[in-house]
């Protein structure tokens, strides 16, 4: 049994399952545990953490900051989401979508070449509001 060439336990498999399920969902480690012990699955927290970091690692997950410094979230991508993709956080109803656009490349070779400095797309994440959110503000704001 591996994730992409790596060992991996039954725990592991059953967070993988898990996220596959939710796959829409964004969770907090604790969210994911917390379900799980519902379920009736014995896992640690400790494994939860431990398997979600490797997930994320090898881009079966990704793992966004939230915008306050609380819990760091994760959604299942599987292998949608290619290893340069950045996030795109909505500061209302905090889902977060994978970043996969040409500019960002662009805007990384112009942080290197201009201001001396690189950046890992795979940590980039941007703020901000979907368009469902902006819809609504707009919509109340009548």
């Amino acid at each position: 049994m591996s994730i992409r060439g790596r060992y991996k336990t039954r725990q592991q498999q059953v967070i993988l399952d898990h996220l596959q399920q939710c796959k829409d969902i964004d969770m907090t480690a604790h969210g994911i545990w917390a379900s799980l012990q519902e379920k009736g699955v014995e896992v640690g927290q400790t494994t939860v953490y431990r398997a979600l970091e490797r997930l994320a690692e090898e881009h079966y997950v990704m793992k966004v900051p939230s915008a306050d410094g609380n819990r760091a979230q994760y959604r299942y991508v599987g292998e949608s989401a290619p290893a340069a993709s950045g996030k795109l956080v909505c500061l209302v109803c905090n889902k977060s979508y994978p970043l996969e656009c040409r500019k960002l490349e662009t805007l990384t070779k112009h942080l290197q070449a201009d201001h001396q400095f690189e950046i890992d797309p795979r940590y980039t994440v941007l703020y901000g509001y979907c368009l469902g959110c902006t819809r609504k503000n707009k919509k109340n704001n009548r």
